[in-house]
């Protein structure tokens, strides 16, 4: 099956992939587009500046 991509959340759309057991896990909270894993260079397209 395949994870929630662009689900709107309260803070705006939330995606997730599948990890090695084939669980939906969060992208990374800057991930615009999805994302192939759970850091901010897995995202796909452009990712939203980190702002500290």
């Amino acid at each position: 099956e395949r994870c929630p991509d662009g689900v709107l959340g309260e803070r705006g759309p939330i995606y997730k992939f599948p990890d090695g057991s084939r669980e939906c896990r969060p992208c990374h909270e800057n991930c615009t587009r999805g994302c192939v894993g759970p850091l901010l260079r897995d995202c796909l397209g452009d990712a939203l500046p980190v702002s500290r």
